[in-house]
């Protein structure tokens, strides 16, 4: 159906060969998403939660707005022309918001979704979720670490960030200890994580949080966004935070900055609101 869905649009709304294309994949990347993640609903089953969950995701894996907008109006474009080919379905995007060009406010964690997974996951994934929570690093950084990274004796990791450079972090002394167990069979130079990859992490965390409920997703670098919001919170300057994450620009950094003092605001102004 995509592919007559595709034709159509060429020869109604004129798309060119390009972003005929364009439209093909976004719809058969969510298509993939669909039978991997949301065991395989029907076109029909699908709703908005299933393709902010999906959007999510891809933000995760670095997409920018542009790109992401424009899969939600590709979905949102197919849905519309299966309605009027006369098919029972409903546009899942149809209230859905557009991400802001440039938006610099970054989706965080709650802090009782890190609660839940850290007190209902076990083994290797409790491990590498503990080390993402006390250290904000990227999801390909946890699993990048080997064993000559850890420093046992001053509870530091040494982080192979983006660019190759290099970055310390530190861990609570438990957390240490316990990656030193963990790796003790390993060579020198082997990763802690071994085959362990992003998608193996993102569907572990999915699982735990299942019994909380359909609406409670979170993915590993919006657990690095909360790491970073509450050394914001702490009152630490952009520069700390900077290096603590790894960032090459202060301005990305900035955001959480900004973040921050939002909150502050509205804690003033519902207190405000309370005491009127």
């Amino acid at each position: 159906m995509i592919t007559e869905f595709v034709k159509h649009e060429q020869h109604i709304r004129g798309y060119s060969d390009c972003t005929a294309k364009a439209y093909e994949k976004d719809l058969r990347k969510f298509v993939a998403f669909v039978k991997r993640n949301l065991e395989h609903k029907r076109w029909s089953e699908i709703n908005q939660k299933d393709v902010e969950t999906f959007i999510a995701w891809e933000v995760e894996e670095g997409l920018k707005p542009t790109t992401t907008n424009r899969h939600i109006s590709a979905i949102a474009s197919y849905y519309n022309w299966m309605k009027s080919k006369g098919y029972q379905v409903e546009n899942p995007c149809r209230y859905m918001s557009r991400r802001k060009i440039g938006d610099r406010i970054p989706r965080t964690a709650p802090k009782e979704l890190i609660k839940a997974v850290m007190e209902n996951s076990t083994g290797t994934v409790h491990l590498i979720f503990e080390v993402l929570v006390y250290t904000g690093c990227r999801i390909q950084e946890c699993l990048d670490i080997r064993r000559c990274d850890l420093d046992i004796m001053n509870n530091i990791i040494k982080i192979q960030g983006k660019g190759a450079k290099e970055r310390n972090v530190y861990v609570p002394a438990e957390t240490m200890k316990s990656l030193n167990a963990f790796s003790t069979h390993l060579r020198y130079d082997e990763k802690v994580f071994q085959t362990w990859t992003q998608r193996e992490v993102r569907s572990a965390i999915a699982n735990i949080l299942r019994p909380v409920g359909t609406a409670a997703y979170m993915s590993p670098h919006d657990v690095r966004h909360a790491f970073a919001l509450e050394l914001a919170k702490e009152g630490y300057n952009a520069s700390v935070i900077q290096k603590a994450l790894g960032h090459n620009s202060i301005k990305t950094t900035q955001k959480y900055i900004d973040l921050a003092q939002l909150e502050v605001k509205n804690a003033f102004e519902s207190l405000h609101k309370g005491v009127s």
